[in-house]
């Protein structure tokens, strides 16, 4: 690596070297001339203070890339906890509950939400796979931004583990979900019902 340097600086002369700088790295110049060992320790505690800004940058936009719900009072509550279940989803479309000792333990957590009209969920996903049945009137359901797919009362909605997606209420009246999700054991159990996301963009299927 070739460094500019006046011939002042690369006259050399003898230094004591404090113990508390070996192991860190030592540049050298052209000419054989080496970086003093002060020199170095400010560069590092310059990258360091550039890494710890950069943390503080990426973790500013995770926030600002959660987008939370308005308008959904949730009364989600855990009927049964640690249970010897294991639940699989499969080809997005099939659960498979296996029932035994050898099986991890899961939370099952009952799901009830009430969307007032215009209400939404925010973009989010859920850990572990569920179902999910439209009590009272019609909830929307976006897997892309714009992408609308409406789900009347009775309809009954499968919610696979990682899948990100919306829900809201496009209508003037509330509308009511019922069901049930398989979570992995968490303490508290249920705490880990859901993950906020950011917003998924891209063309509708």
């Amino acid at each position: 690596m070739e460094i500019q340097a006046n011939s002042s600086q690369l006259e050399a002369r003898p230094q004591r070297v404090s113990t508390r700088f070996v192991g860190q790295l030592t540049l050298r110049f052209a000419r054989g001339q080496s970086i003093s060992p002060r020199k170095v320790h400010i560069m590092s505690m310059k990258r360091a203070g550039l890494a710890i800004a950069l943390a503080c940058v990426l973790a500013s936009t995770s926030s600002v890339l959660a987008t939370p719900g308005s308008g959904v009072t949730s009364s989600n509550k855990v009927v049964s906890a640690a249970v010897n279940i294991h639940a699989q989803t499969m080809a997005n479309k099939l659960l498979l509950l296996e029932v035994g000792s050898d099986r991890a333990p899961v939370n099952i957590v009952n799901l009830h939400q009430t969307f007032a009209p215009g209400g939404y969920s925010g973009w989010h996903s859920h850990p572990g796979p569920g179902f999910v049945i439209v009590e009272q009137g019609t909830i929307t359901i976006e897997t892309r931004v714009g992408c609308f797919v409406d789900y009347p009362q009775g309809s009954v909605l499968f919610a696979v583990p990682g899948n990100i997606l919306n829900a809201s209420n496009r209508t003037g009246a509330p509308a009511v979900l019922d069901g049930y999700f398989f979570l992995p054991s968490f303490d508290p159990p249920g705490a880990n019902f859901r993950v906020d996301e950011p917003a998924q963009y891209g063309s509708c299927n």
